[in-house]
Parts: structure tokens; sequence; C-alpha cells
């Protein structure tokens, strides 16, 4: 088996903190501190086995080997369901992922309220925030394992001196919540001018419908240039809001067809919505 880091990108993408694949590695970092490690493992690795991550099943975070994640409880998580290795929050928490991974919209009111009630109504953001951060760090590391060479072996996990840590210390008035980190990555990506904006509009709204987000089916962008790649890790985080029944859809302002119009500022943030 190998140890690796749960963000860890070609060396050439590596260009600044303030690049998309620097703040993916914040996004992991933030995202390992948000529950037990051992819990967190759990759930990449069921991930890793339902998107094909084969290198992903291979690895062991670091992390959780402090806790009680022993080998045969990792040989048993394809039974966890039933297998007396998990216990009752576990088990929730694995069938959330599961969904999740396969088809979002399916979520259940019943299913949110029921990990609600494992977790913590305050924690449940947070929870899912770092379940799409475990899932779209491993699809978009399966990608650039194809697209971007030579790749380099990722490193250690994260250091107890980690980029989170550094900025909670030298910027303490920053919210430094899962959803703070992962929209600061979304503006990354947003500000990115490598594509034109129809071929942004495309992997929007293919993600849109794969996700079946109401929001964002509804919506057209306006103007926008991004990453291809890092295009599917943005947008996609409207799984969150899939998941957590947040995407309000119904207060935007619509045209006779039913669409919505948007834009982006400078910063990579929402400008507004309109319908013509």
């Amino acid at each position: 088996m190998r140890i690796i880091r749960y963000g860890g990108f070609p060396a050439s993408c590596a260009l600044s903190v303030r690049t998309p694949p620097k703040l993916l590695d914040r996004v992991n970092e933030h995202a390992w501190r948000t529950a037990e490690p051992a819990l967190l493992e759990l759930m990449r690795l069921r991930v890793a086995c339902l998107i094909g991550n084969r290198a992903g099943e291979a690895a062991r975070s670091p992390a959780a080997r402090t806790g009680d994640l022993s080998e045969a409880k990792i040989d048993d998580l394809p039974a966890y369901s039933t297998s007396t290795h998990f216990s009752p929050v576990e088990r929730e928490c694995l069938a959330f992922a599961e969904q999740f991974v396969m088809d979002v919209s399916g979520m259940t009111t019943a299913a949110l309220d029921v990990l609600a009630h494992q977790l913590g109504r305050t924690e449940l953001s947070d929870f899912v925030g770092a379940l799409y951060a475990i899932e779209f760090t491993q699809r978009l590391q399966m990608v650039a394992q194809v697209l971007l060479a030579p790749v380099v072996e990722a490193a250690a996990a994260p250091a107890p001196t980690s980029a989170v840590a550094d900025t909670a210390k030298s910027e303490p008035h920053l919210d430094l919540s899962m959803r703070k980190v992962l929209a600061t990555y979304q503006d990354a990506v947003v500000r990115g001018q490598a594509l034109d904006s129809v071929t942004t509009e495309l992997v929007r709204l293919r993600c849109a419908r794969t996700h079946r987000c109401r929001i964002c089916q509804t919506l057209r962008l306006a103007d926008a240039q991004a990453e291809l790649c890092l295009d599917i890790t943005k947008w996609s985080t409207q799984k969150i809001n899939v998941a957590l029944r947040t995407y309000g859809a119904d207060r935007l302002p619509t045209n006779k067809a039913g669409v919505s119009f948007f834009g982006f500022d400078d910063a990579g943030r929402v400008a507004g919505f309109w319908a013509n």
C-alpha cells in the first residue's frame, strides 16, 4: 500500500498558494479537520471503490492510522451495512456517501435528518463539503494522471503546519469554514482564462444535468472563462446544495422559457441574476 497526501498535483500545476491546485490542497487540508480521520478515511476508500480509483483504494491515510481503523475493517468495507466492525454513525455516513457519489439528486430528507442526528445539525454542512472534496479530488487526480505529465509521486499526508493553520494564524479574521474554503477555490477557478465561455457553459450545464441541480439547470452563463478540468470540480460543488436541498431555484428571476442569466465579477463571484 502507499501513503499519500490528498491534494498532490503535478509540480507544473503548483504555481502559488492562489492557484486552483494549491487552493484545492487547502480545501483538502481543511476537509480532513472536519471529522474524525478514521471516519473520513472510510469515506475516501468507499468513494475510491465506487469511482474505480484503484490507486486510491491501495493508499492509506497516515492520519487515520492513529485510530482503530484496521486492515480487517477496511477489508470488510463492502459489507459495512451488516458488518459488526462498523458503528451506526459509520454506517449512516457510508450510506450517505454512496448516495452522494452515485445519484445525489436521490438524496432524501429522511437521510439528511438521520445524518444530522448522528453528526449534529451544525456539523452536517461541513461534513458534506468534506465528502465533496474527498470525491472530486480523487476524480481530478485520475484525470491528471492521464492529461498532465510528468506526475510527481504524492507526498506524505498534511503536516500539522498546514496552509490552513498558517492562514488562521496570519489572518485570524478570515472565515475558514468548509464553505468559505471551498468558495475561495471556486472563485479562483472562475478567474481562469484558458477556455472560451461556450466551452465553460457546456461543462457547467453538463454538471447541472448530471446532478439534477435545479438552480444550475435554470441558469445560463452570460460570460465565463475557466479551466476545463477544474471547471468540473467547481461546478460540481452544486452536489452539496442538491444533497442539502439548499439550491433555492424558486427565488430566481426567469424569462418565459424558465431561464435566468448570470455573470461573474472580477473576483470570480456571482454578480447577479436577471431574466433577459
